[in-house]
């Protein structure tokens, strides 16, 4: 789950990235934490340093100081070093190059900039923090792995958190198709063999033909009916199981 702090005093805008927010969570079956900064005196509270918020979205104006969320980030910086900060403004466009001089800032969105490209670009910062936490959450202990063997066959090695998908081959009985990051291995098995191995719960049965890794998911798309992987490689999913993935993502994030 990201945390997400909003340091904005127009309330527009405010409802319009709230609403950004709130649709890109709901479509791609994430949740977010989002708190809400609309005056100097709310960000003076100790709530804005104490919650280490993954992403700031910052108005450099706020009442009419034009350099007070300019302050408000270089303190952010100085005691959350490795957050997203995303810049917003409806002052001039040589303002960004003076501002990145003194903050680094994933981005800077012009207000006026048309709501299409407002929305691109807070989905994009969104996603460059979904993927920076995807890429610390990886573990560094040794993986553990399993040799499997079905009915005496060639036996194959499954280390199941590098797993992305194991599906049923059709036409072919007991065959599956095991797919990796950058590698795909057939082998003879069963799904409900492959579910019994998989002691630490590493893959969701979203079929009887079907195992996939929620871990290695980036998101979910409805429109072409299939989950996008971190790596980017997109896999089909039966539509009517879309919902009931959707359902154990967002379980996943609040564990």
């Amino acid at each position: 789950m990201l945390k997400i702090a909003i340091i904005e005093d127009n309330p527009f805008h405010l409802a319009n990235l709230e609403e950004i927010l709130h649709c890109y969570a709901t479509e791609h079956a994430h949740r977010f934490k989002v708190d809400t900064f609309v005056s100097q005196q709310d960000c003076h509270q100790e709530e804005l340093k104490t919650n280490m918020y993954d992403i700031y979205f910052v108005d450099l104006e706020i009442e009419d100081d034009r350099l007070f969320g300019l302050e408000i980030a270089r303190a952010i910086r100085a005691y959350n070093p490795s957050t997203t900060i995303v810049f917003s403004t409806t002052l001039s466009e040589a303002m960004p190059t003076v501002f990145k001089m003194h903050v680094e800032a994933y981005d800077f969105i012009p207000k006026d900039c048309g709501q299409a490209e407002i929305v691109k670009r807070v989905h994009e910062a969104l996603e460059h923090e979904i993927n920076n936490q995807h890429i610390q959450a990886e573990p560094s202990a040794p993986k553990h792995s399993v040799t499997y063997s079905y009915h005496g066959r060639k036996g194959v090695k499954l280390i199941f958190e590098d797993i992305y998908a194991i599906q049923t081959v059709p036409d072919v009985s007991h065959s599956l198709m095991l797919f990796g990051n950058q590698s795909t291995i057939q082998f003879y098995g069963t799904i409900a063999d492959i579910s019994s191995l998989d002691q630490e719960g590493y893959l969701y049965k979203v079929s009887r033909s079907l195992l996939i890794n929620l871990k290695h998911i980036k998101t979910v798309d409805n429109q072409n009916r299939c989950v996008i992987f971190y790596n980017n490689a997109s896999f089909p999913i039966p539509y009517l199981k879309i919902k009931a993935l959707k359902k154990q993502l967002e379980n996943q994030q609040t564990h």
